[in-house]
């Protein structure tokens, strides 16, 4: 269930009180106890690569990991790396696991997932409200976001990895501060 695709070499030398930290964070996460982390430096210094030696190590303890890259041409696409990163996901995800998965919930994903309609026994659709608002949707998106990956972390821990939050959109960002209150409770 995983999709780490970056394509770094399998040798990985050096930073070992960072890895260190890392993999004590998600030891603690795998408990029960969600957190984040925030790696933050000049370009090229090799967070990206450390982030991906830590997924990996991620992998190796069954979780879950999903790896988002935000793009600096996508900055206006409302959900672009999440939509990307969930796509891929859903791609590879048994489809008894998507079934598990609210179906209000998967009707909103496919406004910006729409491969997911063809992930379903039953054609979602759309949502049926149609009297809500732009901003009302918005939140029902966001809602609908934050629901899968906390159900799908719920099912087995998950790591979420956003790269080059920098470049991301308003709505990922929403997306991610609504994550960020509920981590403490997830895997």
């Amino acid at each position: 269930f995983t999709v780490v695709d970056a394509g770094f070499p399998q040798v990985f030398v050096g930073r070992e009180r960072e890895i260190s930290m890392l993999n004590e964070r998600m030891a603690n996460a795998l408990k029960g106890n969600g957190d984040w982390v925030l790696l933050h430096g000049e370009a090229g210094v090799g967070k990206t690569r450390l982030a991906y030696q830590a997924l990996r190590d991620a992998e190796k303890l069954s979780a879950t990991v999903i790896s988002a890259s935000c793009q600096t041409l996508e900055r206006d696409l409302p959900f672009a790396p999440l939509a990307d990163a969930l796509g891929r996901y859903f791609y590879v995800l048994p489809d008894p696991v998507v079934r598990a998965l609210p179906v209000a919930t998967l009707n909103y994903l496919g406004q910006i997932i729409p491969s997911i309609q063809d992930r379903l026994t039953q054609p979602a659709g759309l949502p049926a409200d149609s009297t809500a608002g732009a901003e009302e949707n918005r939140q029902r998106l966001i809602d609908s976001i934050v629901t899968t990956i906390t159900t799908l972390a719920d099912l087995r821990p998950l790591v979420l990895f956003v790269d080059d939050l920098q470049w991301s959109d308003p709505d990922t960002l929403a997306v991610l501060n609504r994550l960020l209150q509920r981590l403490p409770d997830l895997p």
